[in-house]
């Protein structure tokens, strides 16, 4: 990383469950934050892309996804294009970022607003967990049953953290998202995200023990979180993503 960037390198973060708690082996993203000093070059996507791959090319032996997060100060703040750096990771950097090289510059960035961070969850949902493929499986969950700890996991826990995050307006991981949905919910759709949290450390059960807490519990967690966030972006003016939420919502259940 480093030495592709040289002095324009100004400092790497660790962020994600890596910096926060909760990294999973087995399951967990590898989240790295890159900042760079202006002006970023053309070629810094590609770079970025070319190092995450052969990050992750060199020990095949680990199942993680490699994502790396980048830009300037300027870019993260706002005041020119360019980079890769959504507003709940920007969030999680400013919060828990743990600098692996350089000088902690966090006190420089400006925190994203809970609109921002509202609006990047629905849009990201939307864009998917959404599409055709995915409601073909929630309508024969067996199809994400046998897709591995990485995939399930993932289908579950992203609604219950976005909810979380409305609610109490922080980036939280895994466990406390899932904490929060229990705590706050009950019904099939509590069950599977406890459930949930469990596969991310502890060995799958069989294939038809998961489809049946899918079949039971997972259109109501949807439900549940675009019940939320349908409320949540009508209340910020933006009528045309909550109408695209509340058709994802309505196709649920046909």
């Amino acid at each position: 990383m480093v030495s592709a960037f040289g002095e324009r390198c100004v400092v790497v973060y660790a962020i994600g469950s890596l910096a926060r708690g909760g990294f999973s082996e087995t399951v967990s993203d590898i989240d790295l934050a890159v900042v760079l000093a202006e002006p970023l070059d053309a070629t810094d996507a590609a770079s970025m892309d070319v190092i995450a791959r052969s990050a992750g090319a060199r020990d095949t032996s680990l199942p993680n996804e490699i994502s790396i997060f980048w830009g300037s100060i300027e870019s993260l703040n706002g005041a020119v294009c360019g980079g890769r750096f959504p507003p709940l990771d920007r969030l999680d950097l400013i919060d828990h970022g743990l600098p692996l090289h350089g000088d902690d510059v966090r006190l420089e960035l400006v925190r994203p607003s809970q609109r921002e961070l509202v609006l990047a969850g629905a849009k990201f949902a939307l864009d998917t967990l959404s599409t055709d493929d995915r409601l073909a499986q929630f309508r024969d969950p067996g199809l994400i049953a046998d897709r591995g700890p990485i995939y399930l996991t993932k289908v579950i826990l992203f609604p219950a953290r976005f909810l979380s995050l409305e609610r109490i307006r922080l980036v939280a991981g895994n466990d406390e998202s899932a904490r929060y949905y229990c705590d706050n919910f009950d019904g099939p759709d509590a069950e599977l995200v406890a459930q949930a949290l469990h596969w991310r450390s502890e060995a799958l059960p069989a294939s038809a023990t998961i489809q049946g807490l899918l079949e039971s519990g997972l259109v109501p967690l949807y439900e549940r979180f675009l019940d939320v966030y349908v409320e949540a972006v009508e209340a910020y003016g933006e009528t045309h993503v909550a109408s695209r939420l509340m058709r994802w919502r309505n196709r649920l259940s046909i």
